[in-house]
């Protein structure tokens, strides 16, 4: 079998409206992917959480303004071998939370989603 077969995305957006997150007064949306990727002799699964930059008067196109990744919030051991999924996010004022089933990390939306803290679940 060749590397690259088998790989494949899904996201929970492609059947259920309620897992995009619309932020129309902060010109984003976002929604999680999980991807699935074959490598040589083992499969490695990942989830991100995509944030698209959306002018209101889309005069510009719709890009991707971010990546939110929880692998880092894994134990490096467990990572290939551990499937986490990416459930939603919210708002509040200026913060992004997104949730995931290994913890909550939350982003400063006015600069470029940098992270500012991370919860990991026990």
């Amino acid at each position: 079998m060749l590397s690259g077969e088998n790989n494949w995305q899904f996201s929970e957006a492609l059947h259920n409206h309620k897992a995009i997150l619309i932020a129309q007064s902060k010109d984003f949306l976002g929604f999680s992917v999980g991807h699935y990727r074959y490598l040589k002799d083992y499969g490695f699964a990942s989830q991100d959480y995509l944030i698209f930059s959306v002018d209101a008067s889309l005069d510009q196109p719709i890009q991707i303004a971010s990546t939110i990744s929880h692998d880092d919030l894994l134990d490096p051991e467990e990572m290939q071998s551990w499937w986490f999924q990416m459930e939603r996010a919210v708002y509040v004022n200026d913060v992004l939370y997104v949730i995931s089933s290994v913890g909550v990390t939350s982003h400063q939306i006015s600069d470029d989603f940098e992270e500012i803290s991370a919860l990991t679940f026990e």
